[in-house]
Parts: C-alpha cells; structure tokens; sequence
C-alpha cells in the first residue's frame, strides 16, 4: 500500500467518526466549554501604563534553528519591505489554568458544560487581549513605524509589517541573509526584544524569516487509482471496504480542514475524483497571502497539498474540503513573506469560518517543525499549546503525522521532500513537533501486510477503484531497508521538559503500562 494514502487515510478516520457527532478519543479528546463569557472590558489589564519605565527583555528562543545550519550572507537591505508579521499572545497563568479546567469540564458527561462549544470571539473575550491591552500593543506597533493589518478574532495576534530597519530598531535584533540548500533566506540574527511590561504577553513574533517547514517526504511516488499487474493502489472505495465504513456519513453537510503552504490547482483534484470514480469536488480555497502569490505552486509542497486535499474529499465525497494556503513565489518556491502552514494553521483555529458560519471542526496537517530536542527553548511549543487548547475550547479536532524518520525524529528528513534522507540514524530517539503535544491527534502510517498472497484480498477484476475484498491486515509503516534512508511511520516517547525539568506531555493514564518505564507522552496516537 502506498504509505502516503495510508496515512492520510488514518487522518481522515478520525475525522469520519466527527462526522456522525461522536467525541472520538485518539490520544486526546479535544475538549471545549461555554458559559456566560465576560467581555473583555470587565477584566484586568495585563500591560502597565507606562512602556518607558523598564528596560526591554529578551524573547527565549526566538532565533531560527536552522541559522546555525545556514551559511550567513550578511544583512538584508534595510529597506525591504515586510508585508507579514504576527505578534502572538500567550494566556497568563491563571489563564491556562483556566482553559484547563474547562478543558476538564468538556471531559465529564454530567458537567453542564459539556460540549458547549466557543466561538472565537467568546474565546477573545475570556482569554484575548482586553481593549487596553489591545491598544497599548498596537499603539506601540504604531509608534515604531509599523503598519497594523489586522486583529484575530480571538484577539491573540496581530498582523503588521513595516521595514526592515523599523524590525530591527523596534525589536533590538538584526536580520541576515542565509543560504542553505541551496535555497537563500532571511531570519533574524539575534534575540528579539520586546518592552518589559509585554515580556508576560509576547510569546512570539512570527515573519521574521522565510524557512518552511517540510512536509512529510514523499519517498514513493503517488498513484491516484488503480489495480493492474501485481500492484494494489488503494481508492477512495477501496478504503470504505477495507474498513467497513460504508455505513458511515458521506459528509454531507460537513466541513473539513486542510492546511497548507502550495497553491492546488482544482484540475488536479478534478482529475483524482474523476479517475476514482466520484463527483466534482466541494473545494472552498482561502489564502493568506498576498494576491499576487496564491495562484503559485510551491515546489516540494504541491504534492502534499494535492493528496491531502483529494483523500479528505475521498473518504467523505460529499463533504466541503475547506484548503486555508499560503501561496508560492519566493525562496525555495514559497510565500515570498514567510507564511507558511503554522500561519494558516493559526488563520483556522483563530479566525476563520466555514461558509455554514462556524468554525472547521476537522483540520489536517501534514507537516512537523522538527524534533523536540530542535525547538527546545523555543516559542513553539508554547504556541502549539496555545492553538491546541483553543481549538479544543472551540471543538476542533487536529490531526497530524507523525513524522517519516522512524523513532529517529531528530534526524528528520531531506531538506527537499523528493531527494533522500540520512541513511542511518544518529541522533537518538525522539519525536516530532506538534506530534508530542497532547492537545494533537498524531497519526502513524500503516502497510497492508498480504503475507505473500495479494489474492486473498483483492479481485483484480471487479474494477480498477473499487477491487479491495475486504479488511487487509495491517503493520506500522516501515520502507527504511528498501529505500536505503529513513522512511518509517514516526513515533515514541515524549521527554521536552520545562525550566525546572519536568515533562511538558507526561504521559496520560490511558497510555500507562504500555512500555514498561515510560513517563512521557507516546507517539503516535
């Protein structure tokens, strides 16, 4: 079985049980709470008066990994133009504790809470910034020269851009070109700094620099339909007859996430539908980018998008596949201003509604931001955090994989998603990022495993999209000995630790048992 069908199939049977209005429990349920929610104007401000009366501090982290990686070319004209900053908020203590015990609520059938769900502006107005909050934030943005775009419903980022002389004054940094791969970027090359009295709002500001992460590589090429030969190529009906899903809903009615970070022309979609035999797709697109770059592919990110999108459409055929991009155009094929898939996977969880006016209640991505050990320190993983517990809140379920490097996750993959990856691990045991945060569905790929006799489970003659028999026995994913580079379903124990060196993800009781001396989080789901 091609391993990029199997995952995305195993995606999307989460998802299918969220469409007959099941709470389906894979790692985590993702949890939400209503009540009367506060306006904003009633709680306390978190931002002092008076910006000048302490010195700025730095933000941990908040320089790429990848620069240690890159070759430093030196500074970028000063006057380039950066159309798409985000300044992201994290909750305060009392804050997070808080969502977690709403998050708790959501658990408990008897609670009165129970699965009422937020809308964004409900969560804005509990847990966003408060009106003067707001204002000094985007007061300050102003008076360093920046031009504020936009505020999230949620009322947790703001969208700005300006210069890069104005990023460097505002933010006490320097910004540098890199070369890495061959591909030329920018990012900041020094700590950002922000003023004291924001250092317990800040979490992140994002835009500062143009690596993407990768998706998941490719290593076998994708094919859309057929049985002939030998070879089994799993279908749309192939897999409701592999899994006994033909009772399920066809997703009438339904919306379903897919983020990415490649313009997929509709006619390739068109052509996966019609070769495996279902009706024009219901594709709603929206891109973050600016105008001129949505209608561009990105190169090693097409292919992902295109398969995403078709086996979400596949498996529900009469669901809407809502696609929240950024487009292409600049270094390595990319948004020329640095968006990429955690931009619109923010867009979805903050911001964004469905044509029925609600938010996405499935969202799918297919991307990972390296292994634990890569980010540590770093504003990530809080800002995972913080999207998975507003999305629970909202009653939104995200899915993603679970890497392609085997329990190698520090290894990781190939800079482009179609040349090969390391051959031998060497870095150690680990998992990948978002996969480790519980706020996540992480999902492992699988092999048909026909022990030698295709025959006993597939009729070669009953049609090239419709010629599975029925369930195939399956295995974790694992093609490392035949491709000769890593390229084997991600997963293993959570071990990212805060300052004090306790685990962020320790591992829930439902996991308990299942690897004998494990503590922390296991991946995948």
């Amino acid at each position: 079985m091609n391993r990029d069908r199997a995952r995305n199939l195993a995606q999307l049977n989460g998802a299918v049980s969220g469409w007959r209005k099941w709470t389906t429990v894979v790692g985590v349920v993702l949890l939400g709470a209503t009540s009367s929610v506060a306006q904003t104007a009633g709680r306390q401000n978190r931002i002092a008066q008076d910006l000048s009366a302490k010195p700025n501090v730095e933000i941990s982290g908040s320089i790429h990994s990848l620069t240690t990686k890159s070759t430093d070319l030196g500074a970028v004209n000063s006057n380039m133009q950066m159309n798409s900053l985000t300044l992201h908020v994290r909750p305060s203590a009392a804050q997070k504790k808080e969502i977690a015990s709403l998050l708790g609520s959501m658990q408990d059938r008897k609670s009165p809470q129970y699965h009422k769900w937020l809308t964004q502006a409900e969560y804005g107005a509990r847990f966003g910034l408060t009106g003067s909050d707001l204002s000094q934030v985007k007061s300050w943005l102003s008076s360093q020269g920046f031009t504020v775009k936009s505020v999230s419903t949620s009322r947790n980022s703001i969208t700005f851009g300006g210069k890069a002389w104005q990023v460097e004054s505002a933010f006490h940094t320097q910004l540098h070109r890199y070369q890495l791969d061959g591909e030329t970027h920018f990012a900041n090359a020094s700590a950002l700094h922000v003023p004291a009295q924001f250092a317990d709002v800040v979490m992140a500001v994002r835009g500062l620099d143009n690596f993407r992460p990768k998706p998941n590589a490719k290593r076998m090429l994708a094919h859309p339909n057929a049985t002939f030969g030998t070879s089994n190529y799993i279908s749309p009906r192939d897999w409701a007859t592999i899994y006994n899903a033909s009772s399920l809903s066809d997703g009438a009615g339904i919306h379903i996430g897919v983020v990415g970070q490649s313009y997929a022309p509709a006619s390739d979609i068109d052509n996966f539908r019609t070769a495996s035999g279902l009706p024009t797709a219901n594709l709603v697109y929206s891109c973050i980018s600016a105008a001129a770059f949505c209608n561009n592919t990105a190169s090693g990110d097409l292919a992902e998008a295109d398969v995403d999108i078709e086996w979400a459409g596949g498996i529900a055929p009469k669901a809407t596949v809502d696609y929240i991009y950024a487009g292409g155009g600049g270094a390595g094929g990319g948004d020329p201003d640095g968006k990429n898939v955690l931009d619109a996977l923010s867009y979805a969880v903050y911001t964004y509604l469905a044509a029925d006016g609600n938010v996405l209640p499935i969202i799918s991505m297919s991307y990972d931001f390296g292994c634990e050990a890569s980010v540590s320190g770093s504003p990530l993983l809080g800002l995972f955090d913080a999207l998975g517990q507003q999305a629970g809140l909202q009653g939104q379920t995200l899915v993603v994989a679970a890497g392609d490097s085997g329990a190698a996750g520090c290894d990781g993959l190939a800079l482009s998603p179609f040349t090969p990856g390391p051959a031998i691990a060497s870095k150690g045991l680990a998992v990948t990022v978002p996969a480790d945060n519980p706020a996540f569905t992480a999902v492992g790929g699988t092999t048909l495993f026909e022990n030698g006799d295709p025959t006993l489970f597939w009729n070669p003659t009953d049609g090239l999209v419709n010629s599975a028999l029925g369930y195939i026995p399956e295995m974790p994913w694992n093609e490392a000995s035949v491709t000769g580079t890593l390229a084997a379903g991600g997963g293993g124990e959570s071990t990212a630790t805060d300052g004090a060196g306790n685990l962020l993800y320790p591992q829930p009781n439902w996991q308990s048992g299942l690897i004998a001396g494990s503590a922390g989080r296991l991946v995948p789901d």
